[in-house]
């Protein structure tokens, strides 16, 4: 089951059949787990009380957030495969149907608040964060594929707890500060050669466009 929070307000203004795209946090439970993500979604307006709502881009979910981590490791076995992949891409196309309630706005100075906090744009990090999501995680202390990214912003590299780091990390020194991240994400095997990391190109940060790293910081 997929369920995702999203306020109507912001597709209120759509006429009957307009369309447009929004960001929302969603739950996918599956097996007595409950995945949490955030996605962009495609919505259209299918009467004034209900919308048609589909994931706009994949979404990717790790088998070890989705506890079926055992599955596949019998499905390795019986197979007699030496490796299967632990992420799957998924999609989901939902109906949303209104009953009339609405939750209270956000008081415009804790907005105004999170705003200034922010260095960069939100929006634009939190939507290349969603092709991390599937080995990191933000919470403390929840490893996965990859180690919990929790305030990871001003800490030496190859330090989180429970995490069985390669030895170019580990002994690299490094402080993960905005501009060394941004370099390893864009080319981790060029900026820290021999370490496991296999996804590179993942932000461009510019002075026209810089991305958020605010959900990373303490």
């Amino acid at each position: 089951m997929l369920t995702a929070d999203f306020d109507m307000a912001e597709v209120s203004g759509l006429s009957i059949g307009e369309t447009t795209t929004l960001d929302a946090a969603s739950v996918l439970s599956l097996v007595g787990s409950d995945v949490s993500f955030d996605t962009e979604l495609f919505v259209a307006r299918l009467s004034e009380t209900s919308v048609l709502v589909s994931t706009n881009d994949m979404v990717f979910l790790s088998a070890e957030d989705a506890g079926v981590n055992a599955g596949v490791d019998k499905l390795m076995e019986l197979a007699n495969l030496p490796s299967i992949t632990r992420t799957v891409p998924i999609t989901a196309r939902l109906i949303f149907h209104s009953d009339g309630k609405q939750v209270a706005a956000t008081p415009a100075a804790e907005t105004a608040a999170v705003a200034a906090a922010a260095s960069g744009d939100i929006k634009a990090g939190k939507k290349v964060f969603r092709k991390c999501s599937a080995c990191h995680k933000l919470n403390e202390g929840s490893n996965a594929v990859g180690p919990s990214l929790h305030a990871v912003i001003g800490k030496p590299a190859g330090q989180v707890e429970g995490f069985k780091y390669s030895a170019p990390v580990q002994n690299s020194g490094i402080v993960w500060t905005q501009e060394n991240l941004n370099a390893f994400l864009a080319d981790p095997k060029g900026f820290l050669p021999g370490n496991r990391m296999q996804y590179r190109q993942l932000v461009v940060i510019s002075a026209e466009r810089k991305l958020s790293f605010t959900e990373l910081r303490p």
